[in-house]
Formats: C-alpha cells, structure tokens, sequence
C-alpha cells in the first residue's frame, strides 16, 4: 500500500540553493534497498527482503515484481526490453524479468556456483558481473548478445590475501562502453581494475584507503569520462570516520589523489549529476560542487544507494523509504 509523502523540513545552502526533502515509503516492511533505479518515471528497487519492487512516486502503484521472494537482492538493470536481477548471499544469481515473469539465468547458476556476487553492469548488449575471489582468483563475467549467453573473462586478476569486493549498492562496478569494463575491490587491500578489451587483459592501480580492516576499502566507484572519476568508501564498522574515505583520478585511474575535504564519513554509493557530485552512507548523505575536492552534508538519514531523474536526487534508506532532495547546480 502507498503511503503518504510527507514534506519534513527544508535545508537552506549556500550557492542560492535550496533543497527540499521529502521521502516516499513503497513497502510496510523493515527492508532496505541497495539498488535503485528511475527509469520513464517508473522507479525500480532491490531489496534485503529479497523482492524487486516497483512504484510511482506520485500514484497508488506499488508492485512486487517477484511473490516468491529470493535471498538478499543486492543490483539491478533495467532496458527496455529486459531487465536484471542480482541476488547475492550464499550462491550469486542472476535473474532476467522479461515482461512480468522472472527466471534464472541457469547457464550463470551452475558456472558461479559458491560466489558471492558484488555487482554488476551493462553497457548495450554486454555484461559484466564481479564477484568474491573462488581459489585465490576474482570471479568475473561476461556476456555480450545481451544476457544470454555467459563466460568467465578470459583476463584472470590473482587477489591478495584479505581482498573482496563490497555488494554495498551495486556501484563496484562500472562499463563505461561496450569494451570498457571497470571495477574496485576492498579488504585488507582496496584496488582499481580497468579493462579495454572486455576483461581479457586488466590494467591495475592501487587505492590508498586506510586499508587495516576487512570492513575497510572501496564500496563505489563512478567514471564520469574515461579520464575523470571518483571512488568512496572508507570502514563501515567506524561509519563516522572521515578519513581517507574518497579518491580522485584524473588519470583514467591511473593515479588517485585525496579529495581535501573529504565526505563525512563511510559512503557506500557515488554518483555525479550536471556536474554534481553526491555520495551516500550509513552517516548521511553528501554533495560536491567541486569535482570531488571539497564535500559538504546534505542528510544525516541513512542511505544506501542513489539515482537521479532530471529534477531531484533520490536515496534509498532505512525501512522501505526513498528520500527526495531537489538537484543542486552549480
């Protein structure tokens, strides 16, 4: 059942901008989303109670797009012709929904067996998803006729001791074109990988988070262009510490740099809009208006995973609610 929105406070900026927060609640229980998509209108999510939920924000409509509910749904994406699931927990699983019916992709089943997914994204007609390292090796994926068929990237990316990836708000992973595959992992050791050739050869930088947990490292990542781009995290067991939580490239991820006002602390998702750039955890919400250099807070409510549309800023958080905050410019 929808509920009603409720306009709470307003937040008054600098820049002669002014944010207005409001927040939707599309579900009764005390689930969490860590993906969310608006796509035409339509707003798209995935959830810890493992069901993808679809709604308005400005109707009655409020539909589970599964009855039968999976484990933990942790990414999505969504075409016009078919959309994707990922489940992770103790086997990964990819699920299409192609009109109302959802079924698994049993070719990735039985080849990712025992992986845990972290996440996943699709550029045109290829695929990539990046999973926890089986046999001292990251899990990686490919498919390229759309999701149909699936193979492991012939690329292998031997892991340190201690080093995973982190299915916080499906943002570990990022095509940049149908050939560009990139990814960030954390742990005991936090890193940068960049494919050119859809994950038969890697190129690898090191990211200087403070690396001394296996909570600790890179959650998100976002290339606004092949040259510039961003990646947040931090230790979500210390969620309120601001260091070495956010990192700059200029470089195509060659190099990374430390932002000089970093984010107030632990950020589980980034994102950029009109050269805005916001970035989310279990501490609140931030924004930059400087390319990363300098952030301030927007929200203290807990969030997980972020979208757009072209007015308003949207962010996941506590219970089944979706907060609203008008887009700044700059």
């Amino acid at each position: 059942m929808r509920h009603s929105i409720v306009v709470f406070f307003l937040i008054l900026l600098g820049n002669n901008n002014t944010f207005c927060q409001d927040y939707f609640r599309y579900n009764n229980s005390k689930a969490y989303a860590r993906g969310i998509i608006c796509k035409n209108d339509t707003f798209y999510t995935v959830n810890s109670d493992g069901v993808a939920y679809q709604f308005k924000w400005d109707s009655t409509i409020n539909q589970p797009l599964n009855k039968t509910p999976f484990e933990e749904l942790r990414d999505l994406v969504i075409d016009d012709s078919i959309s994707f699931f990922m489940q992770s927990g103790s086997k990964g699983v990819l699920l299409k929904m192609i009109g109302s019916r959802i079924d698994t992709i049993q070719q990735l089943y039985q080849m990712a067996t025992n992986v845990f997914f972290d996440g996943m994204d699709k550029y045109k007609n290829a695929m990539f998803i990046m999973g926890d390292p089986i046999d001292g090796y990251f899990s990686l994926y490919r498919s390229l006729d759309n999701g149909l068929t699936w193979s492991k990237c012939p690329g292998k990316i031997k892991t340190y001791e201690g080093e995973a990836g982190f299915a916080a708000s499906g943002t570990t992973v990022q095509l940049l074109s149908d050939s560009v595959f990139i990814f960030v992992s954390g742990g005991m050791v936090s890193r940068f990988f960049k494919s050119v050739d859809q994950g038969k050869t890697w190129s690898i930088s090191t990211l200087p988070f403070k690396q001394n947990s296996p909570a600790a490292g890179a959650f998100s990542i976002h290339m606004k262009s092949s040259r510039y781009g961003i990646t947040v995290g931090g230790n979500y067991e210390q969620p309120n510490d601001t260091t070495l939580n956010c990192f700059i490239t200029n470089d195509g991820g060659l190099t990374w740099r430390s932002s000089l006002k970093n984010p107030n602390g632990y950020r589980s998702c980034v994102i950029e809009k009109n050269g805005v750039w916001y970035c989310c955890g279990t501490s609140g919400i931030d924004f930059s208006l400087d390319e990363g250099v300098h952030w301030r807070a927007l929200s203290d409510k807990t969030s997980f995973a972020l979208t757009t549309d072209s007015n308003y800023l949207y962010a996941t958080g506590k219970n089944a609610h979706v907060y609203r905050f008008k887009l700044l410019s700059k």
